[in-house]
């Protein structure tokens, strides 16, 4: 799939294509295609002001290892579900994330997961869902392509 025009800011991030195998053949791998945030800017910035995020389109967030800190949703306009995954690739926990209007980026909720991550994947909120994707899922993906 090809993803379409963003965001300027992050259109020309590297892309990647992310598999998720559902626990235990409950389903087909499904495939989404993602942006990649690999750089500590790139993560912050994430899908801030970003107005549309088709379905099967997201932004996978990597990281050098495991991590325990969450995200926030300041400045990013559309809900969302975050996926995170541990260092073996299985997804332990998804969140709905609201945006949130607050001027001040620190009366903001923060999304966090129980347990560290090593990569997080976010879609538009319900695709998660409406795909029979629960904790437990494998993520994988392609090596970034620029």
């Amino acid at each position: 799939m090809e993803i379409p025009p963003l965001h300027p800011e992050i259109d020309d991030l590297p892309e990647a294509t992310v598999t998720l195998t559902p626990t235990a053949g409950d389903g087909d791998p499904i495939e989404v295609a993602v942006k990649v945030a690999a750089a500590p800017a790139d993560r912050a910035r994430g899908l801030m002001e970003v107005t549309d995020l088709p379905p099967g389109v997201g932004m996978l967030f990597l990281f050098d290892g495991p991590r325990t800190g969450g995200f926030w949703m300041w400045n990013t306009v559309i809900p969302l579900d975050i996926a995170f995954a541990d260092a073996e690739g299985v997804v332990h926990t998804i969140l709905a994330m609201d945006p949130c209007e607050a001027s001040d980026p620190n009366d903001c909720p923060r999304y966090t997961p129980d347990e560290p991550y090593v990569a997080a994947l976010e879609v538009a909120q319900g695709w998660f869902e409406d795909n029979g994707l629960a904790p437990g899922a494998e993520l994988t993906w392609t090596a970034p392509a620029p």
